[in-house]
């Protein structure tokens, strides 16, 4: 049986992404406040306080250490495969760079508001990815 030992230091990601510390999948719903309940009700997850805006709340997945949940308002895609999962990095200018270097078409950068810049980028199945730093923390 053959042992891989990983070293997050070395992996591929990390150098692409720079020191990553997270992992957000965001899922579209209609009503913010009755899938809170439902989704910390239901499931456990838990509301992280320092991601709480009118239009998206954070839920903590216990035990899995820096993923979470990212219940966003968007009443169109509620329901229709409007998830993203996104990296979240400390420098989302450099790791477009680093993305685009190895030939990943990354969209411009966007200022999603409250502290909060994204960009986007697909598998090659056509999944949306995404790159998120938060500017104030």
């Amino acid at each position: 049986m053959k042992t891989v030992t990983l070293n997050a230091s070395t992996s591929k990601l990390e150098k692409l992404l720079g020191q990553e510390y997270g992992l957000v999948v965001k899922v579209d719903v209609s009503n913010l406040e009755n899938s809170i309940e439902w989704y910390t009700d239901k499931l456990g997850l838990i509301v992280n306080p320092n991601y709480q805006t009118s239009t998206w709340t954070q839920l903590i997945i216990p035990g899995i250490v820096k993923s979470e949940i990212g219940l966003n308002v968007n009443a169109q895609n509620a329901g229709s495969g409007g998830e993203n999962t996104t990296f979240v990095v400390n420098d989302i200018i450099a790791t477009k760079k680093k993305l685009e270097s190895e030939g990943i078409k990354v969209s411009s950068i966007q200022n999603a508001g409250d502290g909060v810049l994204l960009a986007y980028f697909s598998d090659p199945d056509d999944n949306s990815l995404g790159l998120r730093q938060n500017t104030i923390q």
